[in-house]
């Protein structure tokens, strides 16, 4: 099951950059909020897994239902958010 995970959350990575990346620069969304904020690259994807996460505790913590994503999507997305940050720290593209 972990291996199958892992599969899909490759394929959910590769879908999603296909809105967000260039074939020059996968990560290239995540780099201009750095030009933009000044804030080290690789942190920017914990940001946004930061607000999944937020996300996930607002939606768990009361009577509220997911309007627009489900809570295994937040998690699939937090997932590749904190596997795009190591591929950054490591200096990849």
């Amino acid at each position: 099951m972990f291996k199958d995970i892992l599969s899909e959350l490759g394929e959910l990575h590769a879908a999603k950059s296909h809105d967000y990346a260039r074939a020059d620069d996968v990560y290239r969304n995540f780099r201009m909020n750095t030009e933009v904020w000044g804030t080290i690259d690789w942190q920017e994807p914990l940001k946004r897994a930061t607000e999944k996460m937020i996300r996930i505790s607002e939606l768990t913590s009361g009577d509220k239902e997911p309007n627009n994503e489900s809570i295994e999507d937040s998690i699939k997305d937090i997932a590749v958010l904190a596997v795009i940050a190591l591929d950054m720290y490591r200096g990849n593209k």
